[in-house]
C-alpha cells in the first residue's frame, strides 16, 4: 500500500507538471485572444501599429512553441502536443486546415492582413482544447487524492490490527510467565 501511495504521488507530480505547462499556454492564449480583438480595429491603425501587434502575437506564439518543446518531467517531454501547428486546428469553409501557426507573421491568419475571424475561431478552438485537457488533469488529481485517502485509511487500519495482534501475543506470553 505504501508503494501504491508513493506511485500515486509520482503520478500527481507528473500530472501537476503537465497541468502547469498547460496553464501557462492557456494564459498565453488569453493574451492572444485580446490581441485579435484589438486587431479587429486594424482599419483605424497605422502600418506600424499593425506590425507591432503582429510582433506581439508572434512573440506569444513563440512562447507557446518554446513551452511545448522544452517542458519536461524527469527528462521526458510532456507537452509536445501543445505546439502551434496542432493547437486550434480547424478546417475552414473552403476546406483548408489552419492552426495557431497560421497566425504567425506571414501566415494566412496574421493580424496585419490575414483573416481575423478565422484567427479568432482558431484561438477559441485552442483555448477549448487546453481547458479540456486541464479539466482532465483536475479529474485525475481528484481521483488520485481519493485513492490515497482510501489507501491511507486502509494502511492505518492494518497497522492498528497488527498492533492489536502483537499486543495480544505479548499479553499471552507475559501471562504464561506468571
Amino acid at each position: 500500500m505504501e508503494s501504491r501511495i508513493k506511485s500515486i504521488s509520482q503520478q500527481d507530480a507528473y500530472i501537476g507538471a503537465r497541468e502547469g505547462g498547460y496553464s501557462v499556454v492557456t494564459d498565453l492564449l488569453t493574451e492572444l485572444k485580446g490581441l485579435v480583438v484589438t486587431a479587429g480595429n486594424r482599419d483605424t491603425m497605422s502600418e506600424t501599429e499593425k506590425r507591432a501587434l503582429q510582433e506581439e502575437a508572434s512573440g506569444i506564439l513563440n512562447g507557446i512553441t518554446k513551452i511545448s518543446q522544452t517542458s519536461t518531467f524527469k527528462g521526458q517531454a510532456i507537452l509536445t502536443e501543445a505546439n502551434t501547428s496542432a493547437l486550434g486546428r480547424i478546417t475552414t469553409g473552403d476546406g483548408k486546415s489552419v492552426s495557431l501557426a497560421n497566425i504567425g507573421e506571414g501566415g494566412t491568419l496574421n493580424f496585419v492582413d490575414g483573416d481575423l475571424e478565422t484567427a479568432q475561431k482558431v484561438i477559441d478552438a485552442a483555448a477549448t482544447t487546453t481547458s479540456t485537457i486541464q479539466a482532465t488533469f483536475g479529474a485525475q488529481l481528484k481521483a488520485n487524492d481519493s485513492e490515497v485517502a482510501r489507501l491511507s485509511v486502509e494502511l492505518e487500519n492494518l497497522s492498528g490490527a497488527k498492533s492489536a495482534i502483537v499486543g495480544a501475543d505479548y499479553a499471552e506470553e507475559a501471562s504464561e510467565l506468571v
